[in-house]
């Protein structure tokens, strides 16, 4: 995995405010803030990012996007017993490699982290992830359970990805046996897509959501 870079310009705020300037990790940060600054000059990113810290938030949601289907990959095959993170901290030359940055502040990756790593997790998967709305596609409900086996219902939706009514909805009743387990597929019909969508799936039991999970597509 790879946290990618932390708010480098809020790191270099905190140094000057709390930190030592002897220490290399001072100096480091102060060099890394002005080199991004000089390179995003140059090309002209600023058209695109007002500010280091837009560029660097940028970076960390496509790393927690990435890292969220490397892990969710990992949690529904059933031959992996579990992985490895390098690294969880920032620090050194791994400044952008962790999880949280050196002052221990998280990046988006860590909220990812928590959600992929839910004892009762569904990974919702869309086949193919790009397709020409006339064509349809074929959507999938995986479940990963590190409990006990779950008896409920299994909704799911395709809607919009900017908000609005869904074009498709299911509901069935499922069980979720412990490890790994497709729970339901289905081939969205072609009047279902359209544009930037996204796929929505919710376990209830007793009324009560016990796991979701969404994927853009």
């Amino acid at each position: 995995g790879y946290g990618s870079f932390p708010d480098i310009a809020a790191n270099v705020e905190r140094f000057r405010r709390d930190g030592n300037p002897k220490t290399p990790p001072y100096k480091y940060h102060e060099e890394l803030l002005e080199s991004l600054r000089e390179v995003m000059a140059r090309h002209r990113l600023g058209e695109i990012f007002p500010d280091v810290t837009s560029l660097c938030m940028a970076s960390q949601e496509v790393q927690a996007l990435g890292n969220k289907q490397q892990l969710e990959a990992l949690r529904v095959n059933p031959k992996a017993d579990g992985y490895c993170i390098h690294a969880y901290t920032d620090g050194d030359w791994v400044v952008g490699a962790g999880v949280l940055d050196l002052w221990r502040e998280p990046k988006k990756l860590y909220g990812t982290l928590k959600e992929v790593q839910r004892p009762l997790y569904l990974a919702v998967r869309v086949s193919p992830a790009n397709v020409y709305a006339s064509q349809g596609a074929k959507l999938t409900v995986v479940s990963a359970n590190d409990g006990a086996p779950v008896e409920g219902e299994l909704e799911v939706s395709v809607l919009p990805a900017g908000g609005g009514d869904p074009a498709w909805s299911q509901k069935v009743a499922v069980s979720v046996p412990g490890r790994v387990k497709e729970l339901m597929g289905w081939d969205l019909p072609a009047g279902a897509l359209g544009g930037r969508c996204r796929a929505v799936a919710r376990l209830r039991r007793g009324g009560a959501v016990v796991s979701e999970n969404t994927l853009d597509f």
